[in-house]
């Protein structure tokens, strides 16, 4: 008998460690990636001493301008995101503010420029996903991003 409440524990043990994991429903692309470099019609752009970074979670894909303000106003974006095999496609960015977020329904292409993004909705191509690297792709465009742990 004893030998059994043994085992139970020992399961009941393992059962309630086990569920304490994560299990990020964007496998790799969970996590915060900060911009390196912006390649634009065969021109670097070196964007590391910037301090942009994406993060992913859930559906929910927050821009952070560490050193500076998209459009002189938040620091801040939020927009959703869908990843579909080798595709990222970011729609609904809204400036976050601290009572309220601001929707930009046509942002011109100089608020989030900075941060790789040229238009309300964008769409890219993953052409490198890794445990260290991410690389986007848009037509004349590339995205070099690092994995920050």
């Amino acid at each position: 008998m004893k030998r059994y409440i043994y085992i139970i524990v020992i399961l009941a043990g393992l059962l309630i460690a086990g569920s304490c994991d994560k299990l990020p429903m964007n496998s790799r692309l969970d996590g915060m990636w900060q911009l390196k470099t912006i390649i634009k019609n065969s021109q670097e752009k070196d964007r590391q001493d910037a301090g942009i970074c994406w993060s992913f979670q859930l559906k929910l894909c927050q821009i952070t301008y560490m050193k500076g303000l998209f459009d002189g106003a938040s620091n801040i974006a939020n927009a959703r995101f869908f990843k579909k095999n080798d595709s990222l496609f970011i729609s609904d960015i809204h400036l976050n503010f601290r009572n309220r977020d601001s929707l930009i329904a046509a942002p011109t292409s100089t608020i989030f420029e900075e941060a790789g993004i040229t238009g309300p909705q964008e769409g890219f191509k993953i052409i490198t996903l890794n445990k260290k690297t991410m690389l986007l792709e848009n037509g004349n465009k590339k995205l070099l991003f690092r994995k920050l742990e």
